[in-house]
């Protein structure tokens, strides 16, 4: 114990007279606090991308593209008690100055969005709770959406490939069947060619399995794709049924297996129709063979107005969102069950300029947990150009709303090369084939846009596809409308557009205008193809610049962090004629940078029956892994015994943590101050934890490192569903017979979990006082006298195994004692045994002096 001497006095001061003791004490308490004590803590909190263009970047360090989150609250708590807080501005960064300097800090990061989670680093610096030292200017936090995750720069692209003729029949007169064709076809990334060399692809399926489709959507955690149907001219759709076609399939494909699934018939749904297969409905049929030309009258004005559009996966994984084209509705489809969630129809979004019947809707993006659709105003009805718009909406609950409107009406430069006068400015839908028929050239199409496809940039801007819809009206070399007519001379020319809309600070979007969006400008200004008076993508074209000026095919696929956009393409190479592939175009310059052939052209071998320039290619997905999944977090001293993590709290290093999932067990120990993880990434120390599994974390109390201490009270701050989000300061284990337990449920895919903390307080300690009296304290030869021995237990526990060891002193004989067998003379040893917390123990021993001297 430490004494603390105090006196009062007074002395006198020129310029304040008579001062305290006490007065002088605070006064230089006050000039050491103002000389500058308090330091700042600040640091950034940054949104992760797997990737800076080609190179990998890494989680738990803010990379050059990766770009500040505003509005996250940070709380800061000093161990003075002291609490502020403070909010992450635009470009991420915080401070506070609530510390003293070398005092330490818990920092407290809140109000993250649904759809964002601390990355993975396995370092303890990256979690939602960090304690610090007062000065510390690095206290980051990376945030990361696990849907933006790709655990390769290469990762794995799909497309859907159109043949001509019917899938499921399966004879003919002797050439290529349809059904036999590779219509879903797999390649990674970095694929390039620039002229037709049998480009290397993985065939996924083929026609006779899933039909005409377009729509692709992937789920991550399953490896599983989805195809969805895509009514187009000439091509026959799939059945799910295994003998009837229909307008409403999906299809799910295995990808490592190659495996195909009819999966639903959305027509089989309450409340939703599809539409009928226009062929069912004319009573026709297609040719089984790829080389067979045909009609194919209904289909014409069925594209675009029956079917299925876009589909896309929720960023869970767990719902599957449909644009059923018929009924003009959103279908919201539970993955798991194949049930109907939701059905939400798409409202008229400018009835004041569109007719009903022409709002015709087909994109969806899916961007950080919010759901987007893509709507034209088709102005077929009063086929007036100007009434030609193009409407993004945003899903609210079971309504949509308009986030960006457009006008359609711009130039877009020249059909068929510079020389050639006839305009490719977009068109109102067509009515029939005359609307489609082009007298300045020999190429046919209607230029009717389909808002097709909706991606989004790592800096929030919209891009977005459009695919010109007489692409799918029309064939390469096929029959009219007109049933008397077997001429083949039409080719049909896909004239399709890409877009980008940069935010524009208050929670839209701007068109880019004249090659210029965000404040980034590309070489197409003034180039009179696209809104303004210029593009943004001027990489767009087909062949080469001189030819076919907008040549995208409506799909698109987007790396996150990659830097640059992939599309499907109409002769995507410099000097490539009648084929279709992929396109890869830059991000900041909007020009092309890469490019990959994959149909070759009609009529030649291996490319029969494929539509050559008139729309080729469907939809592109891309195929990223799932996320991992991170869990984890502190053992600490609970000093105060309050359950949760204060400030001046630390951590305990070396205590083994225990993950138990079904039969599968790993083991970690707590290091860096007291902080432990597991993860299931491919080489993690916990692969064999799934998303969504029930597992268990246990704490031996009993190891060597924590023999000092009792596990804490649980669940201090009310909470006991050990959220990721909200659990974050208390102690969220349960003692299960000297084992620490915390049961949990995995996250989904990259729902990393760092709030599963175990607090301990100090082991309780007996304290043991010794006194010794006897009586009388002089006795002559031959008298007794009693000697009196108490131990007091003064501490919180139990003292157990006491032993006192008193030898009497050799010139006195013994004579007898009350504790009843428990002293023993000879050794002088005393077994008590266990003393309670506050109570004592005594024992009497007579002595007698001997009569004589010794």
């Amino acid at each position: 114990m430490r004494k603390i001497i105090t006196r009062w006095g007074f002395f006198r001061s020129k310029q304040s007279g008579w001062m305290s003791w006490l007065q002088v004490s605070s006064l230089l308490l006050l000039l050491c606090s103002a000389g500058g004590v308090k330091a700042n803590v600040s640091g950034e909190v940054y949104r992760e991308w797997s990737f800076n263009g080609t190179t990998s970047n890494v989680y738990g360090t803010r990379d050059l593209n990766e770009l500040g989150v505003e509005g996250i609250s940070v709380r800061v708590t000093g161990d003075n008690g002291v609490t502020e807080t403070v909010t992450s501005s635009t470009t991420g960064a915080w401070s506070s100055t609530v510390g003293s300097l070398g005092n330490h800090v818990r920092v407290e990061f809140l109000n993250i969005p649904s759809y964002l989670f601390p990355s993975m680093t396995d370092s303890g610096t990256n979690t939602l709770v960090q304690f610090v030292t007062d000065g510390d200017t690095s206290v980051n936090l990376g945030l990361y959406n696990p849907a933006d995750y790709f655990d390769t720069s290469t990762p794995n692209l799909v497309t859907s490939v159109y043949v001509n003729g019917d899938p499921l029949a399966t004879t003919g007169n002797g050439d290529p069947l349809a059904k036999d064709f590779s219509s879903l076809r797999m390649f990674p990334d970095n694929s390039e060619n620039w002229i037709w060399d049998a480009p290397a692809y993985t065939n996924l399926a083929n026609l006779g399995d899933i039909g005409s489709t377009w729509g692709l959507a992937y789920q991550r955690e399953t490896g599983t794709l989805f195809a969805a149907a895509f009514v187009k001219r000439h091509v026959g759709l799939g059945s799910i049924d295994g003998s009837n076609t229909t307008t409403g399939g999906i299809y799910a494909i295995d990808v490592a297996t190659q495996t195909v699934t009819p999966w639903l018939d959305i027509n089989t749904l309450s409340g939703v129709n599809a539409g009928q297969d226009p062929r069912t409905e004319e009573g026709s049929t297609l040719p089984p063979e790829r080389t067979s030309p045909n009609h194919d009258v209904l289909a014409f004005d069925a594209v675009g107005k029956r079917g299925i559009g876009d589909i896309d996966m929720s960023e869970d994984g767990k719902m599957l969102y449909v644009m059923e084209l018929a009924g003009r509705q959103l279908l919201m489809i539970d993955v798991a069950s194949k049930t109907l969630s939701a059905a939400i129809a798409v409202p008229n979004p400018d009835a004041a300029r569109c007719n009903a019947d022409d709002v015709r809707p087909f994109a969806i993006g899916v961007n950080d947990a919010e759901v987007y659709i893509g709507v034209v105003c088709s102005a077929e009805t009063s086929h007036d150009t100007d009434d030609l718009h193009a409407y993004v909406m945003q899903l609210n609950g079971s309504t949509f709303t308009t986030v960006l409107d457009y006008s359609l009406v711009f130039p877009r430069g020249k059909r068929q090369g510079v020389d050639n006068v006839a305009p490719a400015d977009w068109r109102p839908w067509a009515r029939d084939w005359n609307d489609v028929l082009d007298k300045d050239t020999w190429y046919a199409s209607a230029l009717s846009p389909i808002f097709s496809d909706i991606e989004f940039d790592i800096d929030g801007s919209l891009i977005m596809g459009f695919m010109d819809r007489s692409a799918h009206q029309l064939g390469f070399k096929n029959y009219s409308t007109d049933t008397v007519s077997t001429s083949t001379s039409t080719e049909g020319l896909s004239q399709g557009d890409i877009y980008r809309a940069c935010p524009n600070g208050t929670g839209s979007w701007l068109l880019e205008s004249n090659g210029s969006c965000g404040g980034v400008i590309t070489t197409g200004v003034d180039n009179a193809e696209g809104p303004g008076g210029g593009e943004f993508y001027v990489g767009d074209f087909g062949r080469s610049q001189n030819e076919h000026q907008n040549s995208h095919l409506g799909g698109l696929a987007f790396l996150p962090g990659s830097g640059r956009v992939v599309l499907s393409q109409m002769d995507p190479a410099d000097g490539s004629m009648a084929v279709a592939g992929i396109k890869w175009l830059s991000n900041s310059s909007g020009k092309g940078e890469q490019a990959f052939i994959l149909t070759r052209e009609s009529g030649k071998a291996g490319g029969e029956g494929t539509f050559g320039k008139a729309g080729g290619l469907g939809e592109v997905e891309i195929l990223g892994s799932a996320a991992p999944v991170e869990v984890g977090d502190r053992i600490w001293f609970d000093a105060n015994s309050n359950g949760l993590q204060d400030a001046n709290e630390v951590g305990i290093d070396g205590v083994n943590v225990t993950l138990t999932c079904g039969q599968d067990t790993a083991s970690v120990t707590t290091s860096r101050g007291g902080l432990y993880a597991f993860s299931n990434a491919s080489g993690g120390n916990a692969s064999f934890m799934d998303w969504g599994e029930s597992c268990v974390l246990r704490v031996d109390s009993s190891q060597d490192a924590l023999s000092a201490y009792l596990l804490s009270n649980s669940n201090a701050n009310g909470e006991t569903g050990n959220s990721a989000a909200t659990d974050l300061l208390d102690s969220d284990a349960i003692d299960n017979a000297g084992t620490a337990e915390i049961n949990f449920t995995v996250g989904a895919s990259g729902e990393n979990n760092h709030t599963l903390d175990f607090g301990f307080v100090e082991r309780p300690q007996a304290d043991l006082q010794l006194s010794k009296t006897v009586n009388p304290t002089i006795i002559q030869r031959g008298e007794t006298a009693i000697f009196n021995l108490t131990v007091s237990n003064a501490g919180a526990a139990t003292a157990t195994g006491v032993v006192v060891k008193d030898v009497l002193p050799a010139a006195l004989l013994y004579v007898s004692d009350d504790g009843a067998g428990a002293y023993v003379n000879a050794s002088g040893h005393w077994t008590i045994g266990n003393i309670p917390a506050g109570e004592s123990r005594s024992l009497n021993i007579t002595v007698r002096s001997p009569d004589v001297p010794f």
